[in-house]
């Protein structure tokens, strides 16, 4: 645990969480796109498609295991960062241990889910 004091005085704190509201509610007042400005105005669904499939030919096909970890690792990354809504520090403590599948019997369309869990943030 961090024992130092903030460098930000409360009433600083106070502030910026008051323009953050304003910012909020005038968004919501006027019905803005909640999809602005993130990675989906950046890459089309047949471009995320295309990067995904290199990446898993990459990381099956790669000369060193190094490699194939790398690719790996980055599919995983993408992949969980876009589809998983988490907190910033809840994406960086999650581990492969974390995540698991649950599969469902005779369901359609969904046949599976991926599962994360944590003991360490406001969410499980």
């Amino acid at each position: 645990m961090n024992n130092s004091p903030s460098l930000r005085e409360d009433n600083e704190r106070k502030y910026l969480r008051s323009l953050q509201h304003g910012d909020a509610q005038r968004d919501r007042e006027q019905y803005a796109n909640k999809g602005r400005d993130t990675l989906l105005d950046k890459y089309s669904e047949d471009e995320f498609e295309q990067l995904l499939s290199k990446l898993e030919a990459h990381s099956t096909a790669a000369n060193s295991s190094s490699a194939a970890e790398c690719h790996f690792t980055t599919l995983a990354d993408i992949l969980l960062r876009h589809y998983v809504h988490l907190r910033g520090g809840d994406y960086l403590s999650i581990e492969i241990l974390d995540l698991f599948m649950f599969k469902f019997k005779r369901e359609a369309p969904i046949r599976s889910i991926l599962i994360f869990t944590t003991r360490s943030s406001k969410y499980n």
